[in-house]
């Protein structure tokens, strides 16, 4: 037991907290050291206890999302700065962005990636999505879904609160488009 809080200890667990997460103590000990060893070779910071003590399944799955973050943030240190560059403005700016819409950091950086390859293939520019940096909160697939409906009924969004407005207001649009397009068809 005290190797066992020698390599917490050693990698950062003290005090309160190692007091607080006694589950550790439970733990096999080359199963700690097997999970810091990967921890530490792929930086992931911070260290999480539930990361020690869950099924290597899970832990995996942390691994393996983490690494994918890691790899779209790139040469970025945080989803902030990535946002700057991609939105084509500053850091500081993106830390205005986020006080209006604070939950824009905890948003997977892949499907920030994917939003914003989506939206810029498709014709919109880094000033729509800075007028509308809910748009990245948005499933992936309802942009898809409303762009594709929006685009058979001939209706070009201007900019970008069509796609990310409230289900409702989004049904009377569709429904008075397809009210027009019918209106059109027996004229």
């Amino acid at each position: 037991m005290t190797r066992l809080v020698e390599i917490l200890k050693d990698n950062g667990f003290e005090g309160q907290e190692l007091r607080k997460e006694v589950i550790l103590l439970k733990c096999k000990e080359e199963t700690l050291l097997e999970r810091f060893a990967k921890i530490r070779e792929v930086e992931l910071t911070p260290v999480r206890a539930w990361m020690l003590r869950c099924s290597e399944e899970v832990f995996q799955k942390k691994l393996n999302r983490f690494l994918k973050a890691k790899e779209v943030l790139g040469k970025h240190p945080d989803c902030a700065s990535y946002l700057a560059d991609r939105l084509n403005c500053q850091k500081q700016y993106v830390h205005y962005i986020v006080k209006r819409n604070p939950n824009l950091l905890s948003i997977y950086p892949p499907k920030i990636k994917e939003v914003l390859d989506f939206l810029f293939d498709i014709g919109f520019t880094p000033v729509h999505v800075v007028q509308f940096p809910v748009v990245l909160s948005h499933k992936i697939d309802v942009i898809k879904y409303r762009h594709r409906e929006l685009t058979e009924f001939g209706y070009v969004p201007k900019n970008l609160k069509v796609l990310c407005s409230p289900a409702k207001r989004y049904q009377r649009l569709v429904s008075k488009l397809c009210s027009e397009k019918i209106k059109q068809r027996t004229d």
